[in-house]
């Protein structure tokens, strides 16, 4: 079963303003993200699609994947960025995200109830730690 199903709490994250400047990001979205609440959780839906559900501030936001296959994704800009999750193991999972005005990749691992995940664009690393709590 993997490790990434319930629900995460942000702690903190490095570089944000300048991973969502690279996005295309606007000051407010910018402003936004920095203030307010961020959770995640991940539901399995059915045997082989995952259920992601992002939630800042006053804001929800979900999509369903199945690993290996491309979808579509609301970003923060507002805009679509084509995804691709890869599972590595029950811990680990490894994605691409390329937008209108970004192409970058990721890696999402969970150690204990610690959710790092680590966001590269360019020259610029991201790097966010969620909680999980239940």
């Amino acid at each position: 079963m993997s490790l990434f199903f319930g629900n995460w709490k942000h702690s903190i994250t490095s570089s944000l303003a300048e991973i969502m400047k690279k996005m295309g990001c606007k000051e407010d979205m910018i402003k936004l993200c920095q203030e307010s609440k961020i959770n995640l959780s991940f539901t399995a839906v059915g045997d082989d699609k995952i259920k992601i559900c992002q939630t800042i501030g006053e804001s929800k936001y979900e999509n369903t994947f199945e690993f290996g296959k491309e979808f579509d994704d609301l970003i923060l800009t507002g805009g679509m960025a084509k995804v691709v999750i890869n599972k590595v193991s029950d811990s680990e999972w490894k994605y691409k995200a390329v937008g209108a005005n970004f192409n970058g990749t990721g890696t999402m691992k969970v150690v204990s109830d610690e959710l790092t995940t680590i966001f590269e664009i360019d020259d610029i690393t991201s790097v966010s730690i969620f909680t999980h709590i239940d």
